[in-house]
């Protein structure tokens, strides 16, 4: 997406949904330190649904990608080497262009009991 990303997956997207992607089953590799990566392998390719430079992303399930658009995690979006949670190969996206996901992570803390 373009624009301010929202206060929490729970909240209306903002700005305009430039790509979407499906990720792996499962999409996150076991977890280490509290860390777990996106896999990439395959590749994750779409193509530009609209023009625009990506800011943020929202990781949806399939029923919540059906109907409201909220989601479960949402972060930052950085071209390679930006450190942003998801890095696309360039964050100017354009219609009908490839677009990759190259890597992703989420990091949780420790829960308490």
């Amino acid at each position: 997406y373009t624009a301010t990303q929202p206060a929490n997956p729970g909240t209306a997207p903002s700005g305009t949904l430039l790509a979407e992607f499906t990720l792996s089953n499962p999409a996150f590799a076991a977890a280490s330190n509290g860390t777990a990566a996106l896999d990439v392998t395959p590749a994750l390719t779409d193509f530009g649904l609209a023009a625009g430079t990506a800011a943020w992303f929202r990781i949806l399930t399939s029923s919540e990608a059906a109907g409201t658009g909220l989601g479960v995690i949402d972060g930052t979006v950085t071209a390679s080497g930006g450190g942003g949670d998801m890095t696309l190969n360039t964050v100017t996206i354009s219609v009908g262009v490839n677009v990759e996901i190259t890597s992703g992570s989420i990091s949780m803390p420790a829960s308490e009991s």
